[in-house]
């Protein structure tokens, strides 16, 4: 696992922003690799990793109904983060190793937005 940043002040407050980056910088490695394998799933995989991030921001700054669309959009983000890694180790361009520890902490944030969501109804 990659050492946990110090935010500032504005951006904390969630701790699944957090995790968030923490899955952007485990996926950052594996997205060359995964660019030459196949680029059409590099770019998804880009696509929806940084949708986690961007969508726990806005959340934070929302309440009722808004915030929790905006957390349900994190989750989907990290489920298809998951589901483009595992994909890319099924297809053979990526090792399982390799994806072993984005794969978890995408399993953390996946609790901790599950989490948040049932709390906003």
């Amino acid at each position: 696992m990659t050492q946990m940043h110090r935010l500032p002040t504005s951006t904390r407050g969630l701790l699944a922003y957090e995790v968030a980056l923490e899955l952007v910088r485990a996926v950052r490695p594996l997205l060359p690799k995964l660019e030459r394998f196949d680029s059409n799933l590099a770019d998804q995989v880009r696509r929806a990793v940084t949708g986690c991030p961007l969508h726990v921001a806005e959340a934070k700054r929302r309440t009722g109904r808004d915030r929790a669309h905006l957390l349900t959009g994190a989750l989907g983000s990290s489920g298809e983060t998951q589901a483009g890694l595992q994909t890319a180790e099924a297809l053979g361009g990526l090792t399982l190793d390799e994806i072993r520890g984005p794969v978890a902490i995408a399993d953390r944030l996946n609790g901790l937005l599950f989490g948040y969501r049932r709390k906003e109804g």
